[in-house]
């Protein structure tokens, strides 16, 4: 019987661990022409919003991350 309880506990936390690895966003908008204003990427295809704030900026690698 201890056993099934450890390996229950052991699911459990591979699959909060697994859950908790995903990158996550309220927004990503993809596929537009983004003017950032920076030196490092003048221009965009893409940006991520998370929590009313920008996150991430970039092209379509960010399709992939998200």
């Amino acid at each position: 019987m201890k056993i099934n309880k450890y390996i229950f506990l052991l699911l459990i936390t591979i699959a909060l661990l697994f859950s908790s690895c995903q990158n996550k966003a309220d927004l990503l908008v993809h596929n537009g022409k983004v003017y950032t204003m920076g030196n490092l990427i003048p221009n965009a295809s893409a940006f991520v919003i998370d929590d009313g704030k920008f996150i991430d900026v970039g092209g379509e690698e960010l399709l992939k991350k998200y």
